[in-house]
């Protein structure tokens, strides 16, 4: 079974010949692939009887009703028009009228005045059921001039009758297999509507003749005959207005594009200068091209044949297309001058290959196909051609072959107005693909091959994947399948990961470079080797990879030269021997064998890891460049300090001070909308890690972090949530195990698998916010009654939503951000977690219903004061602590707008004059302890004092 990749990239190159030559000969409805009765629907759909939908579909596997069945043979019988029907004050049937079927009233009325079709019983007709292909035959032969009762289509037998009459009549021809009993697709209607108006009609003769000595009157059924020479009669000559039909073939044809009309010349099918036919129609019959074919059309003058009045189309007569494919897989048969090869199988010919002409589509005869199967398509873009291989008179073998002539060539510049690719093509003057880019690589048919007389650029299709085997000198074999270079593709070594552009199983550009990104790596220190690394010895390397982990790895090939393969390469000493920091700070790709030991090449000129370019050029902090060139806010910076190595994003690295200064180690550069931008570079700044805010990550404590073990190792783990899921970031200490407590903001730092940088933030009141991106915010810390600041929130503001009081995280946006409430004091409670950078706001963790819960029962700043006349081992100046669930709010004595106050066994908190809670006292001896419960706003509390 052929490859599914290889089939799917045949497809590719079909639809770009396709593409120059419209599919089918006509219509070309988006699904004409699932069209079996090709010629069939495009005559009919030529004739005005049958039409697609709306969306640029036919649906040929839906079932036709009885309404539109009605249709399609109301307007054959007219010649392709809408006929003018009556409106019956009283309609035959009583469910069409009324229902959505209205439309077809008049079509069924004038079929049902003609005997074509009656109704089910009990005065109905039932026009949305399905017709049957026996229903539709008898609707046709009715049509075609046979009588439902002399025939008996009538009673019990009606069926069998009317298919014995059908098949004689050649109406089911073309439909084998299908079941007349069965609903009726619209592809198999178009065929017996086809195959009806190609039937000649039919008349009943009454002939007197004598049986048993007596004159008698027999009806004899026959072709209808017309004129002084009983010319028989199609149903289409009939009702078509003398409609003709001539055979020949398309052998040219031409495209008026201010009409938008071709003109297509039709030559006897024994002389290609013997002219029968010339026809204009906005229709596209290119395909058609030096097939047999027959074109249905009248004349303007019936008597006087000399002026075409109305081309409805043309069909393939007895013309097949054996086979399609391109010239490369083109071959011949040893031994055997009458077949041919296409794509590995065999096909029979006329005559000898030599003498089987070719023809280039739309010019004329080249050569035999014989020279054609010997082309060189490993020094030439011949592969790509497209070609088919046709059968003029339907015996199996090949007559003629078509082809489009097609190069392959790589886009070097895509402009507003033009496009380069071996030559330079403009956009109003070409058909060329949508997205065009550079880089790309394109199927180009120039204007003489293509149906409109346009240049015409197809994108090739493009292969990724590891080289697994090559053989010959020009093939590889690439996820499984074997190509064969053309073009100027170079060859690849085994284990190589190659990007290739492709047509069928031809590699036209192969790059040998390429690894995937993910497949970089920064080697930062390695041993020395034991001796050369080509006779089985090793090399051991500290690797650090784009996800920021990092590994002891064992290398046992390694390339320093980027043009080679590591298996034919020497270390820097010169004698395929690794010295100790022979690697150190210097990109790699890699690949690993069967025994997970690394096999590494270079990033340079010649090993761009799928990149567009290679620099060594100067870092400059002040223009955020390397080599001149942009760094990209997404791309994988590997940075080695003094102190550490960590991989940074490329908006951390531009965050960076203007001062600070970097060795370029490597980078690779990619072109993104004709701008290029560094995605992946080394660098080795002077002195330790820079800090930057913009590698600050921010998370929501949704528990204690607490000291736990990772691969054995002593870690402090925080569960957060990240504002889109909780995960569990480690710290690589224990230093603040048990230091941030749930509830609260923090931000940090990523370096490799672990956080680092951990900072809680402070809580703000936002006591005004106009809802905008790098809008204006005003923030009071730690609310309260003071006077509030205003900021601007930075564009990249990270914004996290959260439920503070039941603790865990929410999906947010900056548009449900809202501004902070008041307690019973009147002053704003703290309702965000705020993190800021050069004055502006770069995030806010924000709660969903307004409050910090720290916060949310009483502002710490609000003074209350403890009675001097209280004893029980308070101090009348000493500051006491009220808590709530650890969460402390402090109370000063001094201040006389509070009191606290005892009433029996029962204590009570106001303030202003106003009760705000009552409690009750408890003492272990040295702590006194007063639990108290709200009757304001401030809910819960414990006050203790020692």
């Amino acid at each position: 079974m052929r490859n599914l990749k290889k089939v799917l990239s045949l497809v590719l190159c079909m639809a770009m010949m396709l593409s120059v030559m419209v599919v089918g000969a006509g219509a070309a409805f988006s699904d004409q692939s699932k069209i079996k009765n090709t010629e069939a629907v495009d005559m009919c759909v030529a004739l005005n009887i049958i039409n697609g939908y709306t969306d640029g579909s036919f649906k040929p596997e839906g079932n036709i009703t009885r309404a539109e069945a009605c249709k399609m043979i109301c307007v054959a019988l007219n010649g392709g028009k809408d006929p003018v029907l009556p409106t019956k004050t009283t309609p035959t049937f009583s469910d069409v009228r009324s229902t959505s079927a209205k439309w077809a009233e008049g079509y069924i009325e004038s079929c049902v005045a003609q005997g074509i079709v009656a109704g089910i019983g009990g005065g109905k007709f039932n026009p949305n059921g399905n017709v049957t292909g026996s229903q539709f035959a008898k609707m046709l032969l009715i049509a075609l001039g046979y009588n439902a009762d002399t025939q008996g289509y009538t009673g019990a037998p009606w069926e069998v009758n009317v298919n014995v009459d059908a098949s004689a009549k050649g109406l089911y021809a073309g439909l084998t297999g299908m079941d007349p009993a069965k609903a009726l697709s619209r592809d198999s209607a178009a065929q017996m509507i086809w195959n009806a108006l190609q039937a000649y009609e039919v008349e009943y003769k009454y002939n007197l003749i004598t049986e048993n000595g007596q004159l008698v009157s027999k009806v004899v059924l026959q072709d209808k005959v017309v004129g002084s020479n009983n010319d028989k009669i199609t149903l289409m000559y009939d009702k078509y207005d003398r409609a003709q039909e001539v055979d020949g073939r398309l052998t040219s044809f031409s495209y008026d594009s201010n009409k938008g009309e071709w003109t297509y010349t039709i030559t006897a099918r024994n002389s290609s200068s013997t002219k029968v036919g010339e026809f204009t129609s906005k229709q596209d019959y290119t395909d058609l091209y030096m097939q047999n074919v027959t074109a249905v059309f009248n004349y303007e003058n019936k008597k006087d044949s000399t002026k075409v009045d109305t081309f409805y189309g043309m069909y393939a007569d007895e013309s097949v297309v054996l086979a399609s494919g391109i010239v490369g897989d083109l071959d011949t048969v040893s031994d055997d001058a009458k077949k041919i090869k296409l794509d590995g199988t065999e096909y029979k010919t006329e005559k000898t290959l030599a003498n089987i002409s070719v023809y280039a589509f739309n010019t004329g005869a080249l050569k035999g196909l014989e020279d054609l199967s010997k082309l060189e398509h490993a020094s030439s873009n011949n592969a790509a051609t497209s070609v088919k291989l046709i059968d003029w008179d339907n015996n199996g073998k090949v007559d003629v072959a078509v082809i489009v002539p097609t190069t392959v060539e790589k886009v070097t510049y895509v402009g507003p107005s033009r496009v380069t690719a071996g030559q330079s093509y403009k956009f109003e003057d070409c058909n060329i693909y949508k997205g065009i880019a550079k880089d790309d690589f394109a199927l180009i048919v120039k204007a003489d091959y293509t149906a409109k007389d346009e240049d015409t650029l197809t994108k090739a299709d493009s292969v990724k994947g590891e080289v697994t085997g090559v053989k010959g000198g020009d093939q590889i074999r690439v996820d499984g399948i074997w190509y064969t270079l053309a073009g100027q593709a170079k060859m690849p070594e085994v284990g190589d990961t190659v990007a290739m552009a492709v047509v069928g199983d031809f590699a036209y550009d192969v790059d040998t470079t390429v690894g995937a990104s993910k497949d970089i790596l920064l080697i930062t220190a390695n041993d020395a080797a034991d001796t050369d690394l080509n006779k089985d010895y090793t090399v051991d390397a500290r690797a650090y990879f784009p996800d920021g982990t990092n590994k002891k790895i064992t290398i046992d090939k390694i390339s320093m030269n980027s043009a080679n393969s590591p298996a034919d390469i020497t270390g820097t000493s010169g004698n395929n021997k690794v010295a100790k920091s022979d690697l150190e700070n210097t990109l790699f790709t890699y690949s690993k064998d069967k025994d997970g030991n690394y096999e590494l090449r270079i990033l340079g000129d010649k090993n761009l890891a799928g990149a567009d370019s290679y620099t060594t050029g100067n870092y400059d902090a002040s223009r955020d460049t390397i080599g001149g060139k942009k760094i990209a806010d997404d791309a994988v910076i590997f940075v080695v300090s003094t102190d550490k190595v960590k991989v940074l994003t490329g908006k951390t690295v531009k965050d960076w001070s203007t001062n600070t200064t970097a060795t370029v180690k490597g980078a690779l550069i990619d072109e993104v909308s004709n701008m290029n931008y560094v995605t992946y570079a080394a660098l080795v700044v002077n002195g330790k890690q820079p800090s930057a805010s913009g590698d600050l990550l921010y998370a929501y404590l949704t528990a204690d972090c607490y000291k736990t073990k990772l691969d054995g190792d002593n870690v402090t783990a925080y569960e957060v949530w990240n504002g889109s899921k909780d995960v569990i970031l480690y710290e690589d200490s224990t230093s603040n195990a048990g230091a941030f407590k749930e509830g609260t903001a923090i931000a940090y730092r990523e370096d490799g698998s672990f956080i680092t940088d951990v900072d809680d933030l402070d809580a703000y009141a936002i006591t005004g916010f106009d809802g905008k991106s790098e809008g204006d915010i005003d923030l009071l810390k730690n609310g309260g009654t003071g006077n509030a600041t205003g900021y601007t929130l930075d564009k990249d503001c990270v914004v996290i939503a959260m439920d503070d009081d039941a603790v865990k995280g929410l999906e947010g946006s900056l548009s449900s951000v809202s501004t902070a409430q008041k307690n019973a004091v009147n002053a704003y409670i703290p309702n965000a977690y705020i993190a800021f950078d050069d004055g502006k706001v770069i995030a806010i963790i924000y709660d969903v219903n307004g409050e910090l819960d720290e916060y949310s029962y009483m502002d710490k700043d609000t003074q209350f004061s403890i009675p001097q006349t209280v004893s029980d081992n308070f101090t009348s100046k000493l500051t006491y602590t009220i808590n709530r669930d650890g969460n402390k709010i402090t109370v000063n004595a001094t201040d006389s707008n509070g009191t606290f106050s005892q009433d029996g066994d029962k204590y009570i908190l106001s303030a202003d004059g106003n009760q705000v809670a009552t409690g009750t006292k408890s003492s272990d001896g040295k702590t006194i302890t007063f639990t108290f419960t709200a009757t304001k706003d401030i809910k819960s509390l414990v006050m203790s004092a020692k």
